[in-house]
């Protein structure tokens, strides 16, 4: 084996209640991890963003429900429990939207990064909670959206937006259980 002039175990001193103990240049691991955490989620949110039509998070949720308001809305005139079209479309829409795009990701992000998980040493839950992270983002774009569609139609929100962060997290949890077992 050829000197390189590192030694593996030079960060490495010998402690007398245990084993070998880092130094403070071992406690700088979780530092890499966290920032590959972070770039794996702007890289997939970029991603995302660029298979979108125009660029933004949450257009398809967007035109999706222009096209539910029409077909189901005006031409078959399905009930909307006394809501505007786009608010009862939109307002479905976009926890579905949010899900699928996570699961979708979720599912296929350790198939698409095999070439980085045999080259370099993390966690490979950091995969798929990176497109958990970055789905938040479209998904926040989305509910910006909503809340502008909202405020146009005049709509408070009730007493019921107290769940919005329960059904976040459940959906979050669902869609990283589920992509999860799917991937492997």
């Amino acid at each position: 084996m050829a000197n390189t002039g590192y030694s593996t175990t030079s960060h490495l001193s010998h402690n007398a209640t245990g084993p070998l103990v880092g130094n403070s240049a071992c406690r700088s691991v979780e530092l890499p991890r966290t920032a590959l955490f972070f770039r794996l989620a702007r890289r997939q949110d970029t991603i995302q963003a660029d298979g979108h039509w125009s660029g933004m998070g949450g257009s398809p949720a967007v035109f999706d429900d222009a096209c539910f308001s029409l077909f189901f809305g005006r031409l078959a005139h399905i009930p909307s429990q006394g809501l505007p079209y786009p608010i009862f479309y939109y307002g479905a829409l976009l926890p579905w939207t949010y899900f699928a795009t996570v699961l979708q990701g979720a599912t296929n992000t350790i198939v698409e990064n095999q070439r980085v998980i045999t080259k370099v040493y993390f966690p490979r839950l950091v995969l798929p909670l990176s497109c958990v992270v970055a789905g938040l983002v479209d998904f926040a774009i989305s509910f910006a959206m909503f809340i502008v569609l909202m405020i146009y139609y005049g709509i408070r929100p009730t007493a019921a937006i107290l769940w919005f962060p329960v059904f976040l997290l459940l959906a979050m949890l669902t869609a990283l259980g589920v992509g999860l077992w799917l991937s492997h």
